[in-house]
């Protein structure tokens, strides 16, 4: 066997990894400038990220005609695109991971994680409109799970250098637990939205401001996912619910 890779280079990269001092700066925001990022620092910064994950595709996939499929997918995968834009100033990296979508945003102030958090309740609305348009082509309609989570994060680029291949990789709670939440959510009798929000506080106190004759308090519950104690909801836009539950009227 002709081994192509140079393990002993490869020894050396990584020692060299190893003994590097990385450097770690503290910023008020994310950078929006990719080269802000070297090899040998790291950021952190407040960050907060949505993952939006459909369930049961993968018996969907079984069982549905893949023109079919492919439309329920590019439809859900592109207006959550859209609606996960909508706070351009604070994005920092939109994506997706097969049927997931996912935003990350810089978020230094507790208005930030708000304004991020109302998104997953646009999504969360964004759904019934989806299932009514599927109704209406005799497509099957879709649950999906929506993780929020803000956490310090540590930022780092990584890659080799020359082969075009380099991204940041984000350290601590913002991203991973929001993927694990949007896993588990609308599963077990959990609702759609599941919350890990240092400010959840502060945000409940703004909605509480928006629906002064509500019970709020009332909206939210807490949860127990692999022994640790998250916050659920199922909080949907009034107005774009309502002109799903009317008809959608183009008028």
């Amino acid at each position: 066997m002709t081994l192509k890779y140079k393990y002993k280079d490869g020894k050396s990269r990584v020692i060299q990894i190893l003994d590097n001092d990385t450097s770690i700066n503290e910023r008020k925001s994310i950078p929006i400038n990719d080269s802000d990022f070297k090899y040998d620092n790291g950021i952190k910064a407040w960050t907060s990220a949505i993952f939006v994950d459909l369930r049961n595709s993968s018996q969907m996939m079984e069982e549905e005609e893949f023109i079919e499929m492919s439309k329920i997918l590019r439809s859900f995968i592109s207006e959550t695109l859209e609606i996960l834009n909508l706070e351009k100033d604070l994005v920092r990296e939109l994506g997706i991971r097969g049927d997931c979508v996912y935003g990350i945003y810089s978020t230094p102030k507790d208005s930030d994680e708000l304004k991020i958090f109302d998104l997953t309740i646009l999504i969360n609305t964004l759904v019934y409109m989806l299932n009514s348009l599927f109704s209406e082509k005799g497509y099957r309609k879709i649950d999906i799970g929506i993780g929020f989570s803000c956490d310090y994060e540590f930022i780092v680029k990584t890659g080799r250098k020359g082969t075009g291949a380099n991204d940041k990789v984000w350290i601590g709670d913002a991203i991973h637990i929001a993927s694990k939440l949007s896993n588990c959510m609308s599963k077990a009798g959990r609702k759609a939205i599941g919350i890990n929000a240092n400010n959840l506080e502060f945000i409940i106190d703004k909605i509480k401001e928006r629906n002064p004759n509500k019970n709020v308090d009332s909206w939210f519950s807490t949860f127990n996912y692999k022994n640790r104690e998250y916050v659920q909801c199922g909080i949907v836009d009034v107005e774009f619910n309502n002109w799903v539950a009317g008809g959608m009227k183009d008028e």
